[in-house]
């Protein structure tokens, strides 16, 4: 006997509406960094060099560049969090054809706040789904988050044929900045950070086209926690950024890609689409230079990282969303989807694409599809 592959059948986005362009941010750290970091026109040419047009902020920049006490920092992390994550929530499920009491499992990530009750308590409320839903909140895996959720998602559905798991990630990357802080981290997170919020509902139902979640791995590096983070101080959460994690993209993600198709007997360079997280434009290029992904697959990465910036685990759904709507793959295609994260760790599904009416072949209902996760 065999069982469908989950799928994604309806992703939604969305993100708050004041924006910040290249030369806002420009005056913006002149005003914050300019002492510290005198240098102005190197600054500018970094920013002139991220590939990003438009950041989406939670508040007005003036208002984010004052100082704010943490209780309050969380209040509107709650508010905004709350405003968005039902919003393409709803509309996730509306693309999907189904409804709020359909849901039998909500994941809910997010790292730029902290709330309890979390974020999956109010959208139950808020949407209407059943008490009985299951929930799962994902707090503190940075960017490799959005990855990860949609693995669980997957783990969900092979492990409860025919359920529906809503994934709804918010990220507001913006709440963190630091007005006092002047690191060369806290610049970095200034120039590259926006807010956004997806959402993307997995069965194993056909409901639509779209992309099967087949494999899920994860690999953590060793001696490399103090990569990637955030350190919370008494005015919040501080951003912990290496200069060498586009190194590590150089270095690893070919070699990381090429055995996770060997370890499912997939020849080396395989794959027909891939849907990866943009961190910045110099991990871009090193993607297209060492990892080997062709540039027409970069270029949904790159189109999100120009509208939206970096925005944590939010981004790969992103990426997700604009290759459903503008450029899905052909039925049959094999992808990867895959993002960095703290840890220091890379978080990859193996993917597919199928018809909506398609007879995909699935997985074996049996205990060696557990094993098959690795």
């Amino acid at each position: 006997m065999t069982t469908a592959f989950p799928r994604v059948v309806g992703t939604a986005t969305a993100a708050p509406a004041p924006t910040i362009g290249p030369e806002e941010t420009k005056r913006a750290i002149r005003r914050i960094f300019g002492k510290v970091h005198p240098d102005q026109r190197r600054a500018d040419r970094m920013i002139d060099h991220t590939g990003i047009a438009e950041r989406h902020l939670t508040l007005p920049v003036e208002e984010l560049l004052v100082d704010r006490s943490l209780s309050a920092t969380q209040e509107i992390y709650r508010e905004t969090v709350r405003e968005l994550g039902r919003e393409v929530a709803d509309e996730a499920l509306r693309v999907a054809g189904l409804t709020p009491a359909d849901v039998d499992c909500i994941v809910a990530v997010s790292c730029t706040g902290y709330m309890i009750p979390s974020l999956d308590v109010y959208l139950v409320s808020d949407l209407g789904m059943r008490p009985n839903v299951r929930r799962l909140p994902i707090t503190e895996l940075g960017c490799g988050g959005g990855t990860a959720g949609l693995a669980v998602a997957s783990d969900f559905v092979r492990a409860h044929p025919g359920t529906v798991v809503l994934l709804v990630s918010v990220e507001l990357c913006s709440l963190t900045f630091q007005p006092r802080d002047t690191s060369p981290q806290n610049l970095v997170a200034a120039m590259l950070f926006g807010d956004a919020a997806a959402a993307a509902v997995v069965t194993d139902r056909a409901l639509r086209a779209g992309p099967t979640l087949q494999v899920a791995k994860s690999h953590l590096f060793p001696n490399t926690r103090t990569y990637m983070g955030f350190d919370l101080k008494e005015s919040g959460l501080h951003l912990v950024m290496s200069s060498e994690v586009p190194e590590m993209v150089r270095k690893h993600f070919w070699v990381l890609q090429d055995q996770f198709l060997r370890e499912n007997n997939l020849a080396s360079g395989s794959l027909d689409y891939y849907v990866l997280h943009p961190g910045g434009a110099k991990i871009l290029r090193y993607l297209a230079e060492y990892g080997r992904v062709p540039e027409r697959w970069l270029a949904p990465s790159a189109e999100i990282l120009r509208r939206y910036g970096n925005v944590s685990s939010t981004t790969v759904l992103l990426v997700l969303d604009d290759v459903i709507r503008r450029c899905p793959p052909q039925p049959g295609a094999r992808g990867l989807l895959a993002s960095l994260g703290p840890g220091f760790c890379a978080e990859m599904l193996l993917l597919g694409w199928e018809d909506a009416n398609a007879n995909d072949e699935g997985y074996p209902d049996s205990e060696a599809a557990a094993g098959s996760l690795g």
